[in-house]
């Protein structure tokens, strides 16, 4: 949950004693029956990763992120068909400008390393890296990273569904015949 970015749990029951280190109450209402708890360690949206460990797919991913000792700030799991290890370094990673179906950030990486982005992985997202494309690897799981060469830089993720571009096209063409009806039907039935 520190790799998600999760920063609240909103519980009914009390106590929870399950959720582990750097987990605190925030607040507490026993008549109501809500508890807040607030993850003190949960780490940023977007966080820059030193260390890439590379999987084959989503069950070697889920074994190593459930390896005791994994930490989310220092390796991201990267699901790919090559197999390996690679080390940068550390850095810093801020979010410039968040919105739905763009994510502008800016990084500082004086080793290359590794930009991860707690934001669903899926088909449809596009990154670039000082107007170049970029490569965007499926990361823990669920989310997102790009590998970066040392220097500052200025990360572009953009989302851009080919479903609503089908629904463009066909709304297109319904708006199309609907005029071409309405104008036929004025033409059989003049007033």
């Amino acid at each position: 949950v520190d790799g998600a970015g999760i920063n609240y749990l909103l519980s009914g029951h009390r106590p929870v004693k399950t959720l582990g280190r750097g987990w605190n109450e925030a607040f507490a209402d026993e008549r109501q029956k809500i508890w807040i708890y607030e993850n003190t360690e949960a780490l940023p949206i977007a966080y820059v990763v030193p260390k890439a460990i590379f999987v084959k797919d989503s069950k070697e991913a889920a074994e190593q992120i459930s390896r005791a000792g994994f930490d989310p700030a220092v390796n991201v799991i990267i699901e790919t068909d090559g197999t390996g290890f690679i080390a940068g370094g550390p850095g810093g990673a801020r979010i410039e400008r968040p919105s739905p179906d763009e994510i502008v950030i800016t990084v500082d990486v004086p080793k290359s390393g590794w930009l991860a982005l707690s934001e669903t992985w899926f088909p449809g997202w596009t990154a670039d890296t000082g107007g170049q494309p970029t490569v965007i690897y499926h990361a823990n799981l669920a989310f997102m990273a790009v590998h970066l060469a040392p220097g500052k830089h200025t990360v572009i993720f953009r989302y851009k569904s080919t479903y609503q571009k089908l629904g463009f096209y066909i709304a297109g063409i319904a708006a199309y015949f609907l005029l071409i009806g309405l104008l036929w039907g004025k033409r059989l039935n003049p007033a």
